[in-house]
């Protein structure tokens, strides 16, 4: 499945959607509400995901090269399986600090 483009955009809340093997490939997700979501084998290449909520989701068999994670929350827990070539990470000031 393809996703639009400005799926997530401006805090969209997509708390516990399924997109496992979901095409987000370019797509704008920056502030959307990922808690808990499934995105295991989603295609996130150059994805925009600044300022995302990560915390409880699935990223098993991801792909996020060359993807924006700034300002992100996440629990910190490990991710097996995730690819995060020329990705650029920093979460958000008083939470986990998660390096890839």
């Amino acid at each position: 499945m393809r996703a639009p483009k400005e799926l997530g955009s401006n805090g969209t809340n997509l708390n516990g959607t399924d997109l496992n093997g979901t095409d987000l490939n370019g797509t704008n997700l920056n502030g959307t509400n990922l808690n808990g979501t499934n995105l295991n084998g989603t295609n996130l290449n150059g994805v925009q995901l600044n300022g995302t909520n990560l915390n409880g989701t699935n990223l098993n068999g991801v792909t996020l090269r060359g993807t924006l994670l700034q300002g992100i929350r996440d629990d910190g827990r490990i991710v097996s399986g995730a690819d995060f070539v020329r990705s650029l990470a920093s979460p958000r000031k008083g939470t986990s600090r998660t390096t890839y």
